[in-house]
């Protein structure tokens, strides 16, 4: 008989831990499957949109000043630059499309003739006021060829016929949501005169556009600014990084997890199959093919396990991508696949699957036969292995937490730094496995103290003697719980911030926006100012803000600019984390901002510092007041002073109104501005409301972190149950007479489930501590891209419900084994 066909024999006849063991890699390859497809499926949609655009420039020239340029001004002087091939006038903006539901935010494109615009159904534009749309979108607002629609703008209502639907892709708007009309159309709905958005230049074949950028700089006017066309989506993915990084994260302690489970079962292999082994090695079989045996099975495992993995993985992208998709409002074309994900999984699966038979290989190789035909107790032998794990838990602890301390002070990009602080991360995780054994063995000796009944006695002393099984499942419960932790606290952390900035920067009663904003809060169509003076003649009105969003460069980084009317009198709408609020508002006053805490971060600065902003009238430098928490783009914005923004930026309309109740008037007020809002076709929206959509949109956040967590947990009580199923079998003979001499069948079942339970008490303050070091560092890292940096705080709830639920999951895993050893029978067990 071949060794292979032995191997095939005994991985049928323990079809429950090759099953187990299958399921583990399986998962874990699921996992990097699922991640890798989902984080490239929302790359491929902000940033391929752009590529599938049916007229790509190559550099465009904008204005800082909204109100737009004068093409005329500029484009003679342009046709000078001999690599400039085309120049085409755009006017762009957002609008809102009336429909039963209320007012759809669209963006609006008007421009020269564009043939290569792809028509499905209808004609080409031929005179005013006809307009061309984007498939999705004309299905979604119920409009065909020859319907008339009207749209919103600061400037009033305007009446527009649709002609002709395109191909949903081609404008590059990630949503698929454009409208396409002639240059004179746009320029009557903006009440751009002659003006225009920006210049799109296309370049001659073979010119560098880098170059040619350089060149075109040197006739620009000041206020103008010249930037590559294909940068347009960066600064609208900025606010992913901090749910990409949580997904990668969570993915990597899976795929640990999973080898970790590996290495336990395939010692339990080795242990059960150790005097089959010695019986090969005595009839002639070399210590080279029984590590080749050991690590073929291995191999086969890994190979079978990616190959289920990337099944897996793809469904589970499916609901990654659907849970995206609320989280960020947008329709999804698809997932988009590649093969970089099923490599690594089909590369990364057979090589953790071999390391990990690596130990158990070694181990069959070195023993003498003879020896291994001793009752002995591998497991106890395999821990002795574990004496160096405590230096090195000890200074990989030091290790991460000295690199998590210098990028602090670095000035890395911030790539790279995310990078290394991810590493950081993952060498505390490990440092707490490599720390673990020594807990594990005090806190066994604790309890062998403080049980006096004969279950839980004989519990304890069976996890002392097979202590290397014990510490490999107790490091996959700890990884379960130390992730859970830190998530449950850094969730907790922010949801806290996340309310107290609701209630301190959202301070009115309705909000009044020319349509529904997106997730990042900031695209919104713009209302006319003239709307604030009738405003404040309606029934019950006590005050009425003003907030205009304006997207600009901030030492060449692109941020969002919230400028804001401060209050006469009250405290100001802000949480201010650097700073006070009485100096806050004086500086304000004078010009200065104040920086989100996420982009002060990313641009490392403090108050007293000072920030190049892009204008109509050149880069002006504004002094920073101090920073605060803002949620908004993911927390890469700044906040002025609604006057003092105006007349640097020189912006045009009000994005929202926010409106207060006078004393016992609200119903008075709701009642004048749903009529207000209903004849102008405003989106109205009370506070309470808004408030719930944001803790909505955290919600859908934790819950596709939370499809993760479950994997977590579905591995660790795999390797729960693997153990457990292990121990009952090697203690049959001991459990037999124990049955023998008058032990219950209750009794024997309270044994196998106190080894669970027990399991899991080992791992409960490691896993915490750890935890709370993750939360720690992630909450005031400054380099794990979260909006803002909220306060650490120790939560309860988070500890005892995470150390319930670990209880809980090592509880059920022991049912099975329990079951098993009460219904073993009693001679059956002696004889075994």
């Amino acid at each position: 008989m071949h060794l292979r066909d032995y191997s095939m024999r005994e991985s049928i006849r323990r079809y429950g831990r090759t099953t187990l063991t299958l399921l583990g890699i399986t998962i874990g390859m699921a996992s990097i499957v699922a991640v890798k497809i989902t984080i490239s499926t929302i790359h491929q949609t902000y940033a391929g949109v752009f590529a599938n655009a049916s007229a790509k420039p190559d550099l465009e020239i904008t204005s800082a000043s909204q109100k737009g340029i004068e093409e005329n001004s500029l484009g003679a002087i342009l046709q000078n630059v001999e690599a400039i091939q085309e120049i085409r006038s755009q006017v762009r903006g957002l609008v809102a499309a009336v429909t039963e539901k209320g007012p759809v935010p669209v963006s609006l494109f008007g421009s020269t003739p564009d043939r290569t615009l792809k028509l499905i159904t209808g004609s080409e534009l031929k005179a005013d006021n006809e307009a061309l749309m984007e498939q999705s979108l004309a299905k979604s607002l119920n409009i065909q060829c020859g319907d008339q629609f009207q749209v919103l703008s600061e400037r009033g209502a305007a009446e527009l016929k649709l002609v002709g639907v395109l191909k949903s892709g081609l404008l590059g708007e990630v949503n698929s949501r454009g409208i396409v009309t002639n240059l004179e159309t746009a320029q009557q709905v903006f009440n751009f005169d002659s003006r225009v958005s920006c210049l799109q230049i296309f370049l001659k074949a073979g010119c560098d556009a880098e170059s040619t950028r350089s060149l075109i700089e040197r006739f620009l006017p000041e206020g103008w600014y010249v930037k590559d066309a294909s940068a347009q989506s960066a600064a609208t993915s900025d606010a992913l990084g901090a749910t990409e990084m949580g997904l990668m994260f969570l993915g990597v302690i899976v795929i640990a997890s999973a080898v970790f489970m590996c290495l336990n079962s395939f010692l339990l292999t080795f242990n059960e199959r150790r005097k089959q082994f010695a019986i090969l090695r005595t009839i002639g079989a070399t210590s080279v093919q029984i590590q080749k045996l050991i690590l073929a099975e291995a191999l086969l495992m890994g190979i079978a396990g990616s190959i289920l993995g990337c099944l897996l993985g793809l469904i589970l992208a499916q609901a990654l991508i659907r849970g995206m998709s609320l989280v960020l409002c947008l329709e999804f074309p698809g997932p988009y696949i590649t093969w970089t994900p099923f490599i690594w999984a089909l590369l990364l699966g057979p090589l953790l699957s071999v390391l990990a038979g690596l130990l158990p290989a070694r181990l069959a190789a070195c023993r003498q036969p003879l020896d291994e035909l001793k009752p002995v107790d591998c497991g106890t032998k395999c821990s002795k292995g574990y004496k160096c794990c405590l230096p090195i838990g000890l200074l990989l602890l030091a290790g991460s937490i000295g690199v998590r301390w210098l990028i602090s002070f670095s000035s890395l990009n911030g790539e790279l730094k995310s990078t290394i602080f991810v590493a950081s991360l993952l060498g505390t995780v490990l440092a707490g496995v490599c720390l673990l054994p020594s807990m594990i063995k005090f806190v066994l000796q604790m309890f062998s103290h403080c049980f006096a009944g004969v279950e839980g006695n004989l519990a304890v002393q069976n996890l002392i003697r097979y202590r290397s099984r014990t510490e490999l499942t107790a490091a996959v419960l700890f990884l379960s719980l130390a992730i859970m932790v830190t998530f449950g606290q850094t969730i907790s952390d922010i949801s806290s911030d996340l309310h107290q900035w609701c209630s301190q920067a959202i301070v009115a009663d309705y909000v009044l926006r020319g349509s529904k904003p997106d997730n990042s809060l900031s695209i919104v169509t713009s209302l006319p100012e003239s709307a604030e003076h009738e405003i404040e003649q309606l029934a019950g009105v006590a005050a009425v803000d003003k907030l205009s969003f304006i997207r600009s460069q901030v030492n060449g980084r692109s941020v969002l600019i919230l400028a804001r009317g401060l209050p006469k009198d009250g405290s100001l709408p802000l949480v201010i984390r650097e700073g006070n609020a009485i100096s806050a508002r004086e500086a304000l006053q004078r010009g200065e901002a104040m920086l989100g805490t996420a982009l002060a971060q990313d641009l490392g600065l403090h108050a007293g510092d000072f920030i190049q902003i892009n204008t109509a009238k050149g880069e002006q430098r504004v002094r920073v007041a101090g920073t605060v928490t803002e949620y908004a783009v993911g927390g890469m914005a700044l906040f002025m002073e609604w006057d003092a923004a105006r007349s640097l930026l020189e912006f045009q309309g009000v994005n929202a109104y926010m409106i207060s109740a006078k004393s016992g008037e609200a119903e008075q007020l709701r009642q004048s501005l749903v009529r207000f809002s209903g004849e102008r076709k405003y989106y109205l929206e009370h506070i309470g409301e808004l408030r719930s959509s944001i803790e909505g949109f955290l919600s859908n956040v934790t819950g596709v972190l939370w499809c993760l967590m479950v994997m977590v947990f579905v591995v660790a009580s795999l390797s729960v149950v693997n153990t457990l199923f292990m121990n009952v079998r090697d203690q049959s003979r001991e459990l037999g007479i124990l049955r023998a001499i008058g032990l219950k069948q209750c009794q024997l079942k309270k044994v196998i489930r106190l080894q669970a339970v027990l399991l899991a008490c080992t791992v409960i303050v490691p896993g915490i501590a750890v935890g709370l070091i993750l939360s720690q560092a992630i909450e005031t890292g400054g380099t794990a891209k979260l909006p803002s940096t909220p306060e650490f705080a120790i939560r309860g709830w988070v500890l005892i419900g995470s150390s319930l639920l670990a209880l809980l999951v090592a509880g059920f895993a022991g049912i099975l084994p329990a079951r098993r050893a009460a219904r073993m029978p009693v001679m059956a067990a002696m004889q075994s």
